[in-house]
């Protein structure tokens, strides 16, 4: 994503956010955290991981919510708060 640095600080100029124009202070190190979960760049994809939710809902974490729903749900909180241009 650093090619669209630039792309992203007219963004922010034109919709007045307040996001940073600095790009990687924007999104700290997601880039790289997205990269290793998808394996980008490595020679042979990731093994496989078996994750469960059950630690968790002993614990007392019940709630569950649809991926799209949450998706939408933090789109909108960040374009309210300015952070994300409008749609």
């Amino acid at each position: 994503m650093p090619k669209r640095a630039a792309e992203w600080a007219t963004v922010v100029r034109k919709y007045g956010l307040r996001s940073p124009t600095d790009l990687n202070a924007f999104v700290g190190e997601s880039f790289e955290f997205t990269d290793f979960c998808f394996a980008y760049g490595a020679d042979k994809p990731p093994r496989p991981a078996i994750v469960s939710t059950i630690k968790a809902r002993q614990a007392g974490f019940q709630d569950c919510m649809d991926t799209e729903d949450m998706f939408r749900k933090w789109f909108r909180h960040f374009q309210d708060e300015r952070l994300l241009p409008p749609r």
